[in-house]
């Protein structure tokens, strides 16, 4: 019974914090045949849960370069209307790194988190920000507009965006082409939030458990 104590918490905790990725097309394979300034897609969470995005997205650059560097923008709710007002867009996060060759997943990591409640919609801009030149490491897409759902997340895409020299500190020109149907290639990495009754629970056990391990120490 002790060791069931010290251990429920930390596979508890795992659990919940397993992450998975939403994908615009399934498989193992990176699908894409071009690439641009970057794209843009809407989230819809139809799980019966919040969601957490985690900042971590998959995406296919056009080349293996290093230092290069990518931007996510997020409004709440869909695209429509707003494709190209980037004063209604806000910066999630940047990333700057070494890129893999293109047919291959680049994994960027913005370091901040989106909540995506049940039922709510979420717009992103992702784009490729600048690298050792600004015709590698572009946004990979497919022609067409599609949507993909696992069960949690659906992703409707449709709308590459073009490369005027957009900056992070002036990003309007991020926004100023659309080119569509497009459809960006690549996965949005999300997580399950515990409802506020699950985590009390963990942190009772979490509790008896560092209560026990104090009495033997």
């Amino acid at each position: 019974m002790k060791q069931y104590l010290r251990t429920v918490p930390f596979f508890a905790l795992a659990a919940l914090s397993t992450c998975s990725f939403a994908q615009t097309f399934f498989g193992t394979g990176v699908g894409t045949t071009a690439h641009y300034g970057g794209a843009l897609i809407s989230l819809e969470n139809t799980s019966a849960n919040d969601l957490k995005l985690t900042g971590k997205f998959n995406l296919n650059a056009s080349a293996a370069i290093s230092n290069a560097t990518y931007a996510v923008y997020y409004k709440n709710g869909a695209l429509v209307g707003n494709e190209t007002d980037h004063t209604v867009w806000n910066l999630l996060g940047t990333w700057n790194g070494t890129t893999n060759a293109a047919g291959s997943w680049t994994q960027i990591d913005v370091a901040n988190t989106l909540l995506l409640t049940t039922g709510s919609t979420v717009s992103l801009g992702i784009f490729h920000a600048g690298g050792n030149a600004m015709t590698d490491g572009y946004v990979g897409y497919r022609g067409g507009a599609s949507t993909f759902t696992n069960g949690d997340l659906k992703i409707t895409a449709g709308i590459a965006k073009g490369a005027r020299g957009g900056t992070i500190a002036d990003p309007a020109l991020f926004f100023a082409d659309s080119f569509n149907p497009r459809t960006w290639a690549g996965e949005v990495q999300y997580a399950p939030v515990p409802e506020p009754a699950t985590m009390t629970i963990l942190a009772g056990a979490a509790a008896i458990a560092a209560f026990r391990k104090r009495r033997r120490a």
